[in-house]
């Protein structure tokens, strides 16, 4: 107060004034509003960590797919292959008791393996049938 008082003895004139920002004591419920407001700001933060980290985790996926989709065509150009799906026919051969899986379109056999009972008897009743029908004829 003695400043205040010397300058009002000595008649000082205020040129101008303005505003700056100067640190100013808090009050209790001041204290009280920016701690939620920080709580608040906090669980934004945790929102938006977890949208980027599911973000992320999406992009990486769809690099990965393509990532996989451009080795696919790159091993099939190196090889010059590619798998298809393709008709197939399961032939038995009677005399070797193999059955034999044969592509329609090539007539190329992919498999030989030994003809299960049920398909050798299947057979027998089938040629029995034919037979009579051919006696029969």
């Amino acid at each position: 107060m003695t400043a205040l008082i010397v300058l009002k003895e000595r008649k000082l004139r205020t040129l101008a004034t303005s505003i700056r920002n100067l640190p100013c004591k808090l009050t209790d419920e001041e204290v009280q509003a920016k701690g939620e407001e920080l709580a608040k700001a906090f669980k934004e933060i945790e929102a938006e960590e977890e949208h980027q980290k599911s973000v992320r985790a999406s992009m990486k996926a769809k690099l990965d797919s393509m990532n996989l989709a451009a080795s696919t065509l790159s091993t099939q150009i190196t090889e010059r292959l590619e798998c298809r799906e393709v008709e197939v026919e399961f032939v038995l051969d009677d005399e070797s008791q193999l059955v034999k899986t044969v592509r329609i379109d090539t007539g190329e056999v992919i498999d030989v393996r030994q003809a299960t009972q049920d398909e050798l008897q299947d057979n027998f009743f089938k040629n029995l049938l034919k037979d009579e029908k051919d006696d029969e004829g």
